[in-house]
């Protein structure tokens, strides 16, 4: 039996509603969707999922000007909170052998 093989893909995706306003306002007639609802990523996600790529992993991050990215740091019991609305995505799809 042969092992399925994988390749990956990681990019940065920034949830902006603004720019999905009606693919969201479909969705969600409703209701007021947020300026950076991480629902405005659907399209993008949609579009990688019809590429054959599977979502793997989605963190939020704040990417430093290196394409870095920040983590929070405890110091003394006391963190900080940073707002972001740019994710760090890892998709994977099957490898032709």
């Amino acid at each position: 039996m042969q092992r399925q093989k994988w390749e990956y893909y990681t990019c940065f995706l920034w949830a902006e509603a603004d720019k999905q306003k009606e693919y969201l306002q479909q969705l969600w007639p409703q209701q007021r969707v947020s300026k950076y609802a991480p629902q405005a990523l659907i399209p993008e996600l949609d579009k990688f999922g019809e590429e054959g790529w599977e979502l793997v992993s989605m963190e939020p991050v704040h990417i430093g000007d290196n394409q870095d990215i920040q983590i929070p740091v405890t110091a003394v019991g006391k963190g900080f909170e940073v707002w972001v609305h740019s994710y760090i995505c890892v998709f994977k799809r099957p490898r032709d052998s």
